[in-house]
């Protein structure tokens, strides 16, 4: 404020400038402390006719340029674009991508073109550029991977899919109602063609070790099961942009859909009713539904219920998942391990990872198959759910969850 009246004049803690080519000078002055200095400036020099480009070519993308699908021609590679690429995306999406033999890496967005290039040399793309158009707009690139904050899921999906690129997006897939029933009307209408495009979003958990041991012991249709799903999730204070219902949804339609969707993948039915209920909040720094109790029944009869929790101790595993019926019991303790009960016979089994790597692997084999990994009508009701258990919050009663619904008029 001071500044834009004109009382301060920032110019006048400048102490030392220095041209950009003798930047080593200016650094040995800070590290010596050989003169007393408040600010120091290297000024750039000015290039005559010099203009911003929306792409920037990168160094040793992976994959041999000039063969297979990356180059335009016929062969099983596949051109990858990546939209966003934060510490998860680095971490647990981009090490998988590369180890897919097939994958080219094409283009990468992100929203600082910085980021976008040091993320993109480090890990292999051919380019980085200034827009999530661009990778759209890239004729080599088959499939896109969307990581960006929450809020923009839904609609870069939606270009996505109508640019005709196969798409694996994180969770959620979308943080409304509009926002679902627009998706909806998009994929109707690509399907209507005989042109959808694969879509997953990101609901690792089923695809790991833990969790097709789980299955596996109860079988693909066991028939009504009841699961208790504990999950300490640890706190997140409200002013972090996941709380933010605009841009991060909260922690419900974050991060509880993927436990929904463990239980979809365990009972092999769809959830059809939710009720939500959550503990008082102690002061202002918990938000009521970080602590809440969610049950869901199934069109198959199974109930779980899912105990979110954000004020336990830290000791504590974060997710455990107990599992009974068709006379048998299992126990998924942190996807380190399953304990499985059979009559008088236990097994344990040691498991390792919460999927993502197989979540990736499967994305890949989709695409080549041109069928999902993940049921539509799975995805539809996973993220149903996580809005439905929202709306019982606040209503206090259960509510439906019915796929029928999406196909009301959208809202405007």
């Amino acid at each position: 404020d001071l500044m834009a009246t004109g009382a301060y004049d920032p110019r006048t803690l400048v102490t030392h400038r220095y041209t950009f080519d003798d930047a080593p000078a200016a650094y040995q002055l800070i590290a010596d402390r050989a003169e007393h200095y408040v600010g120091v400036l290297l000024e750039y020099a000015e290039s005559e006719g010099a203009a911003g480009g929306s792409e920037v070519a990168l160094a040793a993308p992976k994959g041999a340029p000039g063969g297979g699908a990356a180059a335009g021609g016929p062969g099983k590679d596949l051109g990858v674009g990546f939209i966003g690429a934060g510490s998860y995306a680095q971490a647990f999406l981009l090490p998988p991508v590369r180890a897919q033999a097939e994958a080219q890496l094409r283009r990468i967005f992100t929203r600082t073109g910085l980021s976008a290039a040091d993320v993109g040399e480090r890990a292999g793309f051919a380019e980085a550029v200034d827009s999530a158009e661009a990778v759209f707009a890239d004729e080599a690139t088959q499939a896109v991977f969307i990581a960006t904050r929450h809020d923009q899921h839904a609609p870069l999906t939606d270009a996505a899919l109508r640019a005709g690129k196969h798409v694996f997006v994180e969770k959620p897939l979308c943080l409304n109602l509009p926002q679902l029933r627009d998706l909806l009307a998009t994929i109707r209408n690509l399907e209507a063609t005989a042109t959808l495009p694969v879509l997953q979003v990101g609901f690792n958990r089923r695809f790991s070790t833990a969790a097709v041991a789980l299955r596996k012991h109860f079988g693909a249709a066991p028939g009504p099961l009841s699961m208790i799903y504990r999950v300490n999730a640890g706190f997140i204070p409200p002013e972090h942009w996941t709380q933010d219902p605009a841009e991060g949804g909260g922690r419900i339609i974050g991060e509880v859909c993927h436990f929904i969707d463990l239980m979809q993948y365990i009972t092999g039915s769809l959830p059809v009713e939710v009720y939500a209920a959550n503990v008082a909040a102690a002061g202002p720094a918990q938000i009521p539904e970080d602590n809440s109790l969610l049950t869901l029944r199934f069109d198959d009869g199974s109930i779980g219920t899912v105990g979110y929790f954000a004020q336990g101790a830290p000791s504590m595993p974060k997710e455990e998942l107990q599992v009974i019926g068709a006379e048998r019991s299992g126990v998924l303790e942190n996807f380190t391990g399953v304990t499985l009960y059979a009559g008088r016979r236990k097994t344990h089994k040691r498991c390792r990872g919460k999927g993502q790597e197989e979540e990736v692997a499967a994305f890949f084999k989709a695409v080549a198959a041109g069928c999902p990994a993940i049921s539509l009508d799975s995805l539809l009701a996973t993220t149903l759910a996580c809005i439905k258990a929202v709306d019982s919050l606040r209503s206090g009663q259960p509510e439906r969850i019915e796929l029928a619904e999406l196909a009301d008029e959208r809202a405007p």
